[in-house]
């Protein structure tokens, strides 16, 4: 199984058998456990056999079952960075569990911190525990966004590593599965953004690595503190220049990247159109009776004016003068 095939296989699973970890997994996952932790500094730990950690309200109502085992992230609680790196090593073992043959679920809140039996040393704390175990299914997919609500590159225009990190990128396990990311590429670099939130730079971990593994390319997660993520979801306008009498129907209002679809179909004949967007000469596709105007939304306001001269009008020469 490539790296991507676990991606597209991998989905949240809460309900375990009620058996054991096989013994050859576990000490495969434990391998994998000591990279990490050797990498990143932090304290990760496979607990097995502990079924306090998840005996929660919650819980009694059907969450889980059977989950006994679990991987947890533990680090210095003085690492700034300490959450998304726990996202970034997390994901890369929950994927080596998926070649292994087991299931996962990750839990930032579902489970009791009092009662998880991982050693936390002074100045450390747990970030958060993934559940792990023989599913008794292999889960569901998540619904996820339209692609240009996550990226600001058009599909068409995106280098195929690219469109495999994406794809991986979709596919990645967020919070509530809000999708609270934007990717671009930028000097020919992926740039990932996410809100500074509870949990999100968790997911930023997460999303990088499922971009990474998949691509083949490193790129720079930032929290939107550094790189205003929140106007990728604010809306901007088009504004219409005495022009959108002619526009069938139009949309107002796209998100930064958002693909934008404008239908002129006020044509008259023996005219020439002449379409501006922001000032400049745009050239519409003309399809089933109207001019389409496509383009990704910018961070910023657009407006669109439509200019028309009558080709039927005879123009005289000047008369002459004697």
């Amino acid at each position: 199984m490539t790296i991507l095939e676990a991606i597209k296989a991998r989905h949240s699973v809460r309900h375990f058998k009620d058996t054991p970890i096989p013994k050859a997994a576990a000490e495969a996952l434990e391998n994998v456990i000591g990279d990490c932790c050797r990498e990143s500094g932090l304290n990760i730990q496979l607990v097995q056999n502990d079924p306090a950690c998840f005996d929660t309200l919650l819980n009694h109502y059907g969450r889980f079952r059977n989950a006994v085992n679990y991987i947890a992230i533990v680090g210095s609680s003085s690492d700034p960075d300490l959450d998304e790196r726990a996202g970034y090593y997390g994901e890369r073992i929950v994927l080596e569990a998926q070649m292994l043959g087991l299931n996962t679920c990750w839990v930032a809140g579902t489970y009791s911190k009092g009662k998880c039996a991982a050693d936390i040393r002074s100045g450390e704390k747990i970030v958060c525990v993934i559940a792990v175990g023989c599913g008794e299914d292999q889960g569901k997919p998540h619904k996820s966004k339209p692609l240009h609500k996550l990226c600001g590159v058009r599909k068409a225009d995106m280098p195929v590593w690219f469109k495999n990190g994406m794809l991986a990128a979709t596919l990645a396990p967020t919070a509530l599965n809000q999708q609270k990311f934007f990717i671009d590429l930028r000097d020919g670099e992926a740039v990932i953004t996410a809100p500074k939130a509870p949990m999100a730079m968790i997911d930023l971990g997460i999303i990088r690595y499922n971009f990474e593994a998949a691509s083949g390319h490193s790129c720079t997660a930032k929290s939107d503190a550094k790189s205003g993520l929140l106007s990728r979801f604010k809306k901007y306008k088009i504004n219409f220049d005495g022009c959108k009498a002619g526009f069938r129907d139009p949309a107002e209002c796209f998100r930064v990247g958002e693909a934008v679809r404008l239908c002129f179909d006020m044509i008259a004949t023996d005219t020439n159109y002449t379409f501006l967007v922001d000032g400049e000469p745009f050239s519409p596709r003309y399809e089933d009776h109207c001019y389409v105007l496509e383009f990704a939304m910018p961070d910023h306001d657009v407006t669109i004016k439509v200019n028309s001269r009558n080709v039927m009008l005879r123009e005289f020469p000047p008369a002459e003068t004697e």
